[in-house]
């Protein structure tokens, strides 16, 4: 049970907001029709129980949406950030960390965020490269690209709160999200929207903690909002860089290396054909693993040097498995458009946990007594040398 020390601050802010609507509507209206406010504003009370299901509703209809944004942080009378930019946010069940996939840039560097199946790209324009991090969660939100997305706009309970609902003015209302957490912060989240359209147009946060002596006020504004087809070019479709740009290698986490020297477990794998192999069922043969991603322009740059090692020695004596975790379907077409031979199989999150595989591309060479001997974090020259020293 919330103290009432905690209760204070919220009915403090509540009332701020209901005050300030309050006063807007008296200085349109005159004495003489007081009475029909009231009367006009228990008419609107049932409505008010659905504005937050019509926002609800309004927002399963947008797939994606664009806009431009001012946000300005204040952390005190001293600290305050004020940094405009572009976000484009597209609706992804199969995210499961917001919801959706972004775009977002701050006006001020040459640098973009995306954000796609639970993958962040870091792209930084003044020397064409770009970074994939592995490393990934509700921070990538406070990358530069990041803090220009409104989860709002797509997933409304993204942010978690008692909801309050106050209709200002006769053009918007605002739905406040009021939410203590268990060290006792205090966040206030209010959200001012159109009337007519039920679109966002301003977001103000309050996040609070006496204790600890904290105490940040964000605000967003925004404009230029385009949903669906008005959205002419969407850049998460495009992501020219990954052919363009040169990867960048982040500090590799060598850690796979303990499996070196282990035997490797019984595997079943089904490959993009639909047919069972069983790892162990290839006996007397020297394997190499290619663990790889559809997003990942280092691997589908070394798949045609994989692809020439492997034509290179008999079937008997080696063979090389392509492990694709994400996007299959789409990962077998680029292995027929690219005239791939070796073996590739569909890989899942139990898989890559067994052989430690937290970045990509990663190879891993066992031999004819499943030992492993070999793991890579990167295409290299000695993969080919290593084989020809097993066989």
């Amino acid at each position: 049970m919330k103290s009432f020390k905690q209760i204070i601050p919220i009915l403090i802010i509540l009332v701020s907001v209901a005050v300030s609507c309050k006063q807007t509507k008296n200085n349109q209206l005159g004495s003489t029709d007081k009475k029909e406010d009231s009367n006009s504003i228990k008419a609107n009370s049932l409505q008010l129980k659905n504005v937050y299901d019509a926002f609800l509703e309004k927002q399963r209809q947008i797939s994606i949406i664009e806009y431009s944004v001012r946000r300005i942080d204040t952390f005190d009378v001293n600290t305050v950030w004020d940094h405009k930019g572009v976000a484009t946010l597209q609706r992804n069940s199969n995210d499961s960390i917001f919801g959706f996939s972004y775009y977002g840039k701050r006006e001020d560097l040459a640098r973009e965020s995306y954000y796609i199946e639970n993958r962040h790209f870091q792209v930084f324009e003044d020397d064409r490269t770009y970074r994939i991090e592995t490393n990934i969660g509700h921070h990538t939100l406070g990358s530069p690209g990041g803090q220009m997305v409104v989860a709002d706009l797509l997933n409304s309970e993204y942010y978690e709160g008692e909801i309050t609902i106050e209709s200002c003015d006769p053009d918007y209302y605002i739905v406040t999200k009021t939410h203590i957490s268990p060290d006792s912060t205090l966040t206030i989240r209010q959200i001012s929207l159109y009337q007519s359209t039920l679109m966002p147009y301003e977001i103000h946060q309050h996040t609070i903690n006496k204790s600890l002596g904290y105490k940040h006020t964000t605000t967003y504004y925004l404009t230029e909002i385009k949903i669906n087809e008005q959205v002419a070019y969407n850049r998460l479709s495009k992501m020219g860089f990954l052919s363009e740009y040169t990867q960048k290698q982040d500090q590799i986490d060598r850690s796979a290396d303990r499996l070196l020297m282990q035997k490797v477990p019984d595997i079943h794998l089904v490959t993009f054909n639909g047919d069972s192999l069983q790892l162990q069922d290839l006996k007397s043969k020297v394997v190499l693993l290619d663990f790889w991603e559809l997003w990942c322009g280092l691997c589908r740059q070394s798949l045609p040097k994989m692809n020439e090692i492997s034509s290179k020695y008999s079937p008997k004596d080696l063979i090389i498995i392509g492990i694709v975790s994400e996007n299959a379907e789409e990962a077998k077409k680029l292995i027929i458009q690219e005239k791939i031979n070796f073996l590739n199989v569909i890989g899942n999150q139990e898989l890559k946990a067994k052989f430690l595989v937290n970045s990509f591309p990663r190879y891993v060479l066992i031999d004819q007594n499943h030992v492993i001997r070999h793991i890579y974090y990167e295409f290299s020259s000695h993969i080919e040398a290593d084989i020809k020293k097993l066989l």
